[in-house]
């Protein structure tokens, strides 16, 4: 841990097949950038201490202060949570705003050609697709 480090001051593990965690950053300035494809893989975090704070209250030991004095100790420590939290990551490429402004990302991975792929193909059910484009009218 240190402020030279590229993983920052913190990180946070979870199990998973990938070796991807959640990081801090000493490159806080990346965030207001447009581009965001300057980590290998994990996923660095904007306010890393806010989330400490937040998954440690409920442990009398950890509150901000003695979270920030184990910090400012430089020493490398881990912090088990008493109760597990779910992690469930989503890659999105597009999404909506909620004022309707549709969003688009480069797709890194290159999972959207397999997602396009898989929409293209025909259902895996029987569908009568004539009757559903409407090019013919269903038999009753």
């Amino acid at each position: 841990p240190g402020a030279d480090n590229p993983l920052g001051k913190m990180k946070f593990m979870f199990p998973n097949d990938f070796n991807i965690y959640l990081h801090d950053t000493p490159a806080g300035h990346l965030f207001s950038e447009a581009e965001r494809l300057f980590s290998h893989g994990c996923i660095r975090i904007q306010k890393p201490f806010d989330l400490a704070v937040y998954l440690l209250k409920d442990d009398p030991k950890w509150t901000p202060e003695a979270l920030q004095a184990a910090i400012d100790s430089g020493q490398n420590q881990q912090i088990p949570l008493k109760d597990p939290l779910p992690v469930h990551i989503l890659y999105w490429t597009a999404w909506v705003e909620p004022d309707g402004t549709v969003q688009f990302r480069k797709d890194i991975y290159g999972h959207d050609a397999q997602l396009e792929q898989a929409l293209a193909e025909e259902p895996p059910v029987w569908l009568d697709l004539k009757v559903m484009r409407g090019e013919v009218k269903a038999a009753m």
